[in-house]
């Protein structure tokens, strides 16, 4: 099971390398990961001593809300998240 609650900016980006998208809306700070189907969304609370993520979704290229165990393995193999 991978989660990525609670990792630092720097830590995604050690792991992810840079984002698609980094966008600043008030106090969100949201950065997207681009794969071939698969949308990673990943925010943080601007707010907060440490920048840490709060909330993350996967989302397939349409912008649909990926929320069944096989379209997530899926997004989770695209990303080289498990073999």
């Amino acid at each position: 099971q991978i989660n990525f609650i609670g990792k630092k900016i720097s830590e995604i980006q050690d792991q992810m390398g840079e984002p698609h998208l980094a966008r600043t809306d008030g106090s969100v700070k949201l950065l997207r990961y681009d794969s071939k189907s698969c949308r990673l969304f990943l925010f943080f609370n601007l707010k907060s001593n440490i920048k840490r993520v709060e909330h993350f979704e996967f989302r397939d290229y349409l912008g649909e809300l990926l929320n069944t165990k096989k379209s997530l393995e899926s997004c989770f193999k695209e990303y080289k998240l498990v073999s």
